[in-house]
């Protein structure tokens, strides 16, 4: 199989995929049953993602220290500080 074929294939699995979940969050339409596939693939892309950063930093802080920054060098004088 070359890349273009399993590329397809992927495709054709990912459109049966979507068109089962869509069929299944639709009501009056009958019992459909799932792909072959779609618990194999269910397990991957229905998986939540999360991300526990060790910090966040936080917008308005940042413009703060900034200002103050913008402050020190215009108080002291300083023309690197500002660039």
């Amino acid at each position: 199989m070359n890349g273009d074929k399993c590329d397809q294939k992927w495709r054709n699995i990912l459109r049966d995929y979507h068109n089962y979940k869509a069929h299944t969050k639709t009501t009056g339409e009958g019992h459909k049953e799932p792909p072959w596939f779609f618990h194999l693939v269910d397990d991957h892309l229905s998986e939540r993602h999360t991300v526990n950063p060790v910090a966040v930093a936080d917008s308005l802080l940042a413009g703060i220290m900034q200002q103050t920054l913008e402050q020190d060098s215009a108080f002291f004088g300083c023309c690197n500080c500002n660039s």
